[in-house]
């Protein structure tokens, strides 16, 4: 499964029936979602025997739906063994992979995990930015419902495998924890707890990962927070198994980005045009909501600024994306102060989002949907790090 002792992120729960269409949905799902983290998870194609063979096999639903049908040797084996499915995203020069298990329900009290979903980087993911590992991790939980998860390599999985037994959870450099499992413990300042969809995302230092780790572990065993996935009993009220998370810093470059943007687009759309904050009556809110000339009164862009928050961060690139979309609003703009980057979706007739553009750096022209506008993200991006000096 891993290959070259690459980092991955992996996801995890137990018995959980699913029928086909509900399975290649939650694909669809997935692969959405993702695509809005990372311009690395844009394109996906089934795994075949060679590299022109999957290029010719596209992620769409017919596709992977025939992919996972072609997998059992008997249509029964699904409503057991569930759906499986190997992705590739396309490239040789940053390759990514995606195997999943979805709709499995053994119905083995002691089976490590019977449904997966693990996400395998390019051999140079380690230097990644934590705040990308922490998105993508925390994606693949909130849209599978996962019970546990985590960023780590093959190295520290067999290290705790020999320690806690095969499957069992344990400590990534981000780890994945649903509510349900309990309320966690104070973990210490040096460990960042924010919360993210059912559950919480667990960042560890680098430098003093193996011992902040080990203490961490040694901490939440006792209490049953790292029992496999079928062997716990999940609280009542899966959102009073939480703490009072940390900020993960000021969010002051949320606030400069917005400044920003707003004096850019105010001048570029001129005495003809609009530029409105948060307070704007529009039918989905936005950080800037533009109406360039010759629109009339309509919203031609909304911009949300992503939040140093993950929590904040989901809604911003999942549930408030969708609300544009349901909006009707035709382009929408993503920028992450964190991330570095552009992200500028076009929707479509069927409501919704593409990536149209994706850049992180330099002087932007050509930006769709807004022909002649010139962004120098060099000069946002310098004006933050100006204040967090």
């Amino acid at each position: 499964m891993f290959a070259e002792n690459r980092t991955y992120a992996g996801v995890y729960w137990g018995d959980r029936k699913a029928s086909l269409d509900e399975v290649t949905a939650q694909v669809s799902s997935l692969l959405e979602e993702l695509a809005r983290v990372s311009p690395g998870c844009a394109r996906w194609y089934v795994r075949k025997d060679s590299k022109d063979e999957s290029l010719q096999h596209p992620a769409e639903a017919g596709v992977v739906r025939a992919a996972m049908v072609a997998r059992m040797d008997e249509p029964a084996d699904f409503d057991r063994y569930g759906f499986m499915l190997e992705l590739w995203n396309g490239s040789d020069e940053a390759p990514m992979h995606l195997e999943l298990t979805l709709g499995a329900h053994l119905d083995l009290p002691h089976c490590p995990a019977p449904n997966a979903c693990v996400l395998q980087f390019p051999p140079d993911a380690r230097d990644l930015e934590p705040r990308l590992l922490e998105q993508l991790l925390g994606t693949l939980a909130e849209v599978t419902a996962a019970d546990w998860g985590l960023v780590s390599n093959p190295d520290r999985l067999r290290q705790a495998t020999m320690e806690l037994g095969p499957g069992a959870p344990h400590l990534g450099w981000v780890t994945f924890l649903t509510r349900a499992r309990g309320r966690l413990p104070a973990l210490g300042a040096e460990v960042q707890v924010v919360g993210r969809g059912h559950g919480h995302l667990i960042t560890v230092p680098g430098p003093e990962f193996e011992t902040v780790a080990n203490r961490i572990e040694d901490l939440l065993l006792p209490l049953g927070l790292l029992a496999a996935v079928n062997e716990y009993t999940p609280v009542a009220d899966a959102h009073a198994g939480g703490i009072e998370v940390t900020d993960p810093g000021d969010d002051h470059g949320h606030a400069l980005a917005i400044s920003f943007l707003h004096h850019v687009l105010r001048g570029f759309v001129g005495a003809d045009g609009f530029v409105f904050g948060t307070g704007a009556a529009f039918a989905s809110a936005a950080d800037l909501s533009v109406v360039l000339p010759g629109r009339g009164r309509t919203r031609s862009l909304a911009i949300e600024v992503v939040s140093a928050n993950p929590t904040e961060a989901g809604a911003d690139r999942i549930t408030r994306v969708s609300a544009h979309g349901a909006a009707e609003v035709p382009w929408v703009w993503l920028v992450d102060p964190q991330l570095r980057s552009l992200e500028v979706l076009e929707r479509g007739a069927d409501g919704r989002f593409t990536r149209a553009l994706a850049t992180t750096e330099g002087r932007v022209e050509g930006i769709p949907g807004c022909e002649g506008l010139v962004l120098d993200l060099e000069a946002l991006w310098s004006e933050i790090a100006r204040f967090r000096r």
